[in-house]
């Protein structure tokens, strides 16, 4: 595969000249060659999708995957497949540099892509603040630094504003709530994901308290009914979590009817729409 590859590579114009490139870290602490001009770009996730969107013209986005919707305007970009990753047409793409959130890409493959002269850079997203990072980072690598300090700077301000008025609610008054993924099998957002920052800005808390190695753990059955939940937020696709789980009826969501559920693409993308992410998360917490 990797000699195929490589030819295709080499006959699209794989000899393109990146002497001019410059030296940068990623967010997993990779060292990244990037050209410095940056004129071709695939995007392998959804919320980074989101974020050049904002920042960058679209004509610089060659490809985003099937799940990249958001916003509209993205639709007209061509399409690659990422489950497995269809590196045939990425390389024939010719992209400068691939953006790829951590976890989504084996780093097998990204050195593999490198190897064959295309830059990818890795960026994390743990919490709210990290999205404010990741687009004057994304700013910095596209030369579009005032749009995205611009960018920047307003979600900066709205999260401060909500970070106030949260501190102003008194621990015991913040709801605990378990933010569901997938309810077959039983995956939620843990104490260490983005997502639980956002129930902090929210005014709220998670019910998960103890950190797993995985930032959205896979739970037993048996823990999510001694975890009890206040609250259970979800997606519409899990609303049969009750048939699977009729043990659940006996949690205080379900006995006062604290059952809610939240556009799935708002909740899973770390991205500029973080604000509406957790203003809906403060609307549904709301006693």
């Amino acid at each position: 595969m990797t000699f195929i590859v490589l030819a295709i590579f080499t006959s699209c114009g794989g000899d393109r000249n990146h002497k001019h490139t410059r030296k940068t870290h990623d967010d997993i602490g990779r060292t990244v060659n990037i050209p410095v001009r940056v004129h071709r770009i695939v995007s392998l996730t959804p919320s980074i999708t989101e974020i050049l969107a904002t920042i960058t013209p679209l004509e610089k986005i060659v490809a985003r995957t099937p799940h990249c919707t958001y916003p509209k305007e993205i639709l007209k970009v061509p399409v690659i497949d990422v489950y497995p990753l269809d590196i045939e047409k990425l390389v024939k793409l010719k992209p400068d540099l691939v953006f790829v959130k951590e976890g989504f890409l084996a780093i097998e493959q990204a050195n593999q892509l490198e190897k064959l002269g295309i830059a990818v850079y890795y960026l994390k997203f743990n919490t709210a603040q990290d999205i404010i990072h990741a687009i004057v980072k994304v700013g910095k690598l596209m030369d579009a630094d005032m749009q995205a300090g611009l960018e920047a700077d307003t979600l900066g301000m709205h999260l401060h504003k909500l970070k106030v008025k949260a501190e102003q609610i008194k621990e015991y008054d913040k709801p605990e709530v378990l933010i569901l993924i997938s309810s077959n099998p039983l995956y939620a957002y843990g104490k260490d994901s983005y997502a639980s920052d956002f129930l902090y800005y929210a005014g709220a808390k998670n019910a998960i308290k103890e950190k797993f190695s995985n930032p959205f753990p896979q739970l037993s059955r048996e823990y999510l009914l001694k975890l009890n939940p206040e609250i259970i937020i979800t997606t519409k696709q899990n609303n049969n979590i009750f048939d699977l789980y009729p043990e659940l009826k006996q949690s205080k969501a379900f006995k006062n009817n604290r059952i809610h559920y939240i556009d799935e693409d708002l909740i899973s993308r770390p991205g500029p729409r973080v604000i509406e992410a957790i203003l809906k998360l403060k609307e549904l917490v709301k006693k």
